[in-house]
């Protein structure tokens, strides 16, 4: 849901009430991850407001108190100025630890092989990374530039349910396996597009998510219906 309300911020709210703020922000990294402790629109409320003093009209006129509204009126325009520099260099301070999480080193993540079987009758083996707890979830395959046909990694949830995957902060495409708790694959998304914030999912409750390199489901003719054998499937 935080990752969901974060693009809806993005998408939705920010080109409507900031509309120079996704044209002027060259980075999609704002935050050191997607999902990090940080709430999105805070990191990206900070970086308008150091583009953007106060008064600009990137914000909106209706949303926003100005400093008259807001100040007495014999404060001058610097005092206000450097009261309004002083806040945001406070609210950086005091969340830039919490949301400063490093990137694990994959080599770190514990490894396992899983093997699909096709309808066809054939099985392809990968060596994997296991995204075993929610900080490696949210890392993910962030920021790997390459990654060999006979690797992924494995989301495993410690319960059944619904789960969907965006590719912000992710350079190469993939295909993206959504697993029941049998190991069957309920949907398979093909060579998804780096970088983007479309969510990509399923309604139904899964066990895990399987992640290769893109094309590889179209070269192994993996299909839904299909099974993927894993410990962690029933």
């Amino acid at each position: 849901q935080g990752s969901l309300g974060r693009m809806k911020f993005e998408t939705i709210i920010a080109p409507r009430f900031y509309p120079n703020l996704r044209r002027q922000m060259a980075c999609r990294r704002p935050c050191q991850c997607t999902r990090c402790t940080v709430p999105h629109a805070i990191c990206l409320l900070i970086v308008h407001r150091l583009l953007h003093p106060l008064g600009d009209r990137g914000y909106a006129p209706s949303q926003v108190r100005t400093p008259s509204q807001s100040s007495p009126a014999r404060l001058r325009r610097p005092t206000r100025r450097l009261a309004s520099w002083a806040l945001v260099l406070a609210t950086v301070v005091s969340i830039g630890a919490a949301a400063d999480t490093p990137i694990e080193d994959l080599a770190r993540f514990p490894q396992s092989q899983v093997t699909v079987e096709t309808a066809a009758g054939t099985q392809s083996t990968y060596r994997v990374w296991v995204a075993d707890t929610e900080e490696r979830q949210r890392q993910g395959l962030m920021f790997v530039r390459d990654l060999p046909a006979e690797q992924g990694m494995l989301f495993i949830h410690p319960a059944p349910r619904p789960s969907a995957f965006w590719m912000k902060n992710t350079y190469i495409p993939l295909d993206i396996l959504f697993i029941d708790s049998r190991g069957k694959v309920v949907k398979v998304y093909e060579r998804t597009t780096p970088l983007s914030l479309e969510p990509l999912g399923v309604d139904s409750p899964v066990r895990a998510v399987l992640e290769l390199r893109g094309g590889e489901s179209a070269r192994r003719g993996i299909r839904s219906g299909d099974r993927v054998r894993h410990p962690a499937f029933r």
